[in-house]
Order: C-alpha cells, then structure tokens, then sequence
C-alpha cells in the first residue's frame, strides 16, 4: 500500500491556517477603518487597499472555512481517523472567518475608492470619492507627505455629488500654486494648500 502524499495529509492545515493569516491581514489593513477620517494621520495606502479588497478576501476566507467544517464534522461525528492537526486548521479557519467578517462589515455601509493624485509644493495629493450607505457622495482630498503615504484628509461635503457622467479629476495648477477639483469643465473646489 502507498503511503499518502504530503498534500492529501496535509491538506486542512495547508487551507485553514493560510485562511487566519489573511483574515488577520484584513484586520491589520482595516485597522483605521473603510473610510479616511478628518483630522488625523494615517496610512493611505492601507485604506486603498482595504477598501479594495475587504469583500474579496471574507468572500475567499468564508468559503475556506465552511469548507473545512463541511468536510470535518462528518468525520468527527463518525470518529474515524481525523489528526489532530486538522482540528486545528478548522478552528483557525473558523477564527479567520469570523475575524475577516467583522473586519469587513464596515466596508457594507461604506466605501472610498481612490480616484487621483497630484503632485504640488513637494507633497503629494490624493483625490478619492467617498460613497456611504446613505446619500450624497462626496468627494475627499488627502493631503500627504513627500512620499503619498502617511496622510490627513478634508471630506469636501460643501460640493455633493448627486449625478455625475465624469469622475472628478485633481488638478494642479502650478502657476497660480492651487488644486482644483474638477468634473468635466466644472470647477467644485478651487484652493490654495
């Protein structure tokens, strides 16, 4: 009789303990939460990619997990052989799944998506559109270091957004040293940083 490969005895713990790793990943980059609050620093970065992935990796975390369980408690309740490793990678799958759904859940209501950046005076600006589960959407302008990464934003909710066919754009001006925010031909915000 041939022995079972690595893969076919290994196999829980190879899909359930890659599950936690990326439910605590989910938690680490939505530690700040979905959307860039007013006033204080953070990580730009993160929240982009938070934003864009929340759903994608609870989706992928979920169906791991749920596997695991569909596949072990059969065998548990039949007690045949089952290792005691795969006990394990069930539980941290099930753990992943419910850190990665609590790390998700404020993405539901709200979500951020990144649509340009600028560069003026040696720092950098991100212009991003902030969609919450409740009307208007309006449009947030972070304002970064040199590098774009650590940032504190101003929510621009004095120009809602009710209809649009064109994303706002960042515009800089270097002559007249402003930013502007347009939607087409319309100017919604002239400033000076």
């Amino acid at each position: 009789m041939r022995s079972p490969s690595f893969f076919s005895r290994y196999w829980m713990p190879l899909f359930g303990w890659p599950a936690l790793v990326a439910a605590l990943v989910l938690v680490g980059l939505g530690w700040n939460g979905a959307t860039p609050v007013e006033g204080p620093s953070f990580w730009y970065w993160g929240l982009v990619a938070y934003n864009y992935s929340a759903l994608g990796i609870f989706t992928l975390v979920m169906l791991v997990a749920l596997t695991l369980l569909a596949i072990w408690i059969p065998h548990s309740l039949r007690r045949l052989p089952n290792p005691r490793y795969n006990h394990y990678a069930v539980l941290a799958a099930t753990v992943g799944m419910i850190l990665a759904g609590w790390a998700a859940w404020p993405r539901a209501f709200s979500s951020y998506f990144h649509l340009s950046s600028a560069t003026l005076n040696a720092r950098v600006y991100h212009l991003g559109l902030l969609v919450p589960s409740n009307p208007p959407v309006y449009c947030v302008l972070c304002a970064c270091d040199a590098a774009g990464d650590q940032c504190t934003c101003d929510h621009l909710r004095e120009t809602p957004l009710t209809q649009f066919d064109v994303a706002p754009t960042l515009v800089v001006d270097e002559a007249a040293n402003t930013l502007m925010v347009k939607m087409g031909e319309q100017v919604l915000v002239k400033m000076q940083p």
